[in-house]
């Protein structure tokens, strides 16, 4: 499950999941912002944080600043829409849990 919430290393973990023939992406596309950082301290003692690496799928698709999401669309559920919480469901708890029973 991704939303729009879903960053850093939970992307990359995603990124390396997604390409498994069992898995599905239920939700809506995660942050884009999967890089890790270097972390550097200048002789003035300042630090700096940058970002240091470029994750690609191996078809060589990458998802920084645009994220990813499920392909299906039957699986493109809103996060924590106003819908789910008037009517107190889940549809991403629900997807999954029909997924399952199948």
């Amino acid at each position: 499950m991704t939303s729009p919430v879903t960053s850093s290393a939970a992307e990359i973990f995603t990124l390396a999941m997604k390409g498994l023939p069992y898995v599905n992406l239920i939700g809506e596309n995660t942050n884009g912002i999967l890089s890790d950082e270097l972390t550097h301290v200048l002789p003035n003692g300042a630090r700096i944080v940058l970002s240091n690496e470029v994750y690609s799928d191996p078809e060589g698709a990458v998802f920084e600043a645009v994220g990813m999401g499920p392909e299906k669309e039957e699986n493109k559920v809103p996060f924590l829409s106003t819908l789910d919480f008037d009517n107190k469901i889940d549809s991403g708890i629900e997807r999954a849990i029909e997924l399952l029973g199948n």
